[in-house]
Parts: C-alpha cells; sequence; structure tokens
C-alpha cells in the first residue's frame, strides 16, 4: 500500500538569544486544542539541537539522550546530477564489511556487461532506465533474463539488488539480493 499523508498545524515561534521555542497543534478543528512543545537551537553553522517538549537549555549537553542532535553533511554540487552512462561503465567490485569479496560486474560500453562471481562469469546485454528511482536496469543473454536496480551513492560507491526470481518492484529491498559496489576503474566515457 502506497499513500501520501500530508498534515496542517497551527504553531507560533518565538526566539530568543538563539534559541527557539516551538509551540504547535494538529487538531486545527477541535473546541479543545492540544498543544506540543519543541525547543530548537542552531549550534553553530553545521549543528542543529532539537528537544521535544521543553525548551533547549542554556547550556546543552548534546550526550543527553532527550536532546535530538542534527549535523549538516556537505555535498559537492556535481554530486547531485542525473546518473548517465558514463557514471555506469567501468569495473565494479563488490565489497562487504569494508574489504573487496569476489564477484564483479563490468560495463563494458552502454549494450554490454559482464557479471562474475565465484562460480562463473557471464556475459550479458542489459538495458537501463535512468529516469526511473531507482535505476533499473535488466540483463539479459539467449538463456536469461535479470532484472535489477542500481542507486548510485557517490562517484565510486554503487548499490546493486538483483531480482533472480522476476520480482522487481518499485524500491529496494531491506532483505534482498543487495550488493555494494565500489568502482575499480572507469570506462572510456
Amino acid at each position: 500500500m502506497n499513500g501520501l499523508i500530508t498534515n496542517r498545524l497551527q504553531y507560533s515561534l518565538l526566539s530568543k538569544k538563539g534559541r527557539s521555542s516551538i509551540r504547535y497543534t494538529f487538531d486545527l478543528h477541535s473546541e479543545k486544542k492540544r498543544y506540543r512543545k519543541a525547543g530548537i537551537q542552531l549550534l553553530n553553522d553545521s549543528t542543529l539541537l532539537y528537544k521535544s517538549e521543553s525548551d533547549i537549555p542554556r547550556n546543552a549537553d548534546t550526550t543527553k539522550k532527550r536532546l535530538l542532535v542534527f549535523k549538516k553533511i556537505s555535498y559537492r554540487a556535481s554530486d547531485f546530477h542525473k546518473p548517465s552512462y558514463g557514471d555506469l561503465i567501468g569495473d565494479w567490485k563488490h565489497y562487504f564489511k569494508g574489504g573487496m569479496q569476489e564477484g564483479g560486474l563490468t560495463f563494458k560500453d552502454s549494450v554490454s556487461a559482464v557479471l562474475t562471481n565465484s562460480m562463473k562469469t557471464e556475459n550479458f546485454s542489459y538495458k537501463v532506465d535512468f529516469s526511473r528511482q531507482p535505476i533499473t536496469v535488466d540483463f539479459y543473454n539467449s538463456e536469461t533474463t535479470l532484472p535489477a536496480f542500481i542507486g548510485f551513492m557517490d562517484d565510486v560507491n554503487m548499490r546493486l539488488e538483483l531480482f533472480p526470481n522476476q520480482d522487481r518492484g518499485d524500491r529496494f529491498k531491506v532483505f534482498g539480493r543487495n550488493f555494494w559496489m565500489k568502482k575499480v576503474s572507469a570506462g572510456s566515457r
């Protein structure tokens, strides 16, 4: 089942000396509105503190269990591009727990790939749809068709999930045939 839940809320915000307090309710049409309270503080340019049901203390201890600490993650602008064959083509090796494993995947060009595991090496043709999220790939040869998903984490890390039972849905599965792949050499672009 898929769906989208949207909420409206009524709120008031009070800021004083770098700390903000928000008072809000989702009970817009109720006679007796239940208000909740939360504290928000921007500690520095990369850390945001959030505490539900109360204000942020003056000298907030970020190790406390009841205080959520959000850290800003920086990305390069180039990380947010639509993937293409240039990102895909090359040698990808399976890694697990920080170490390289047997097996890998080589995208030779925009139509042919080689899938290797500990028991065999298979040549495939493939079709990829970069417009979908996650990216869909169909590997095929005269014997079989193997649907898959890929997702790029960055320039050299990719998640691959294979669906040998032809049961590809619309998203990655938590307990599927997931592989983390690291690009060890780039193909010609």
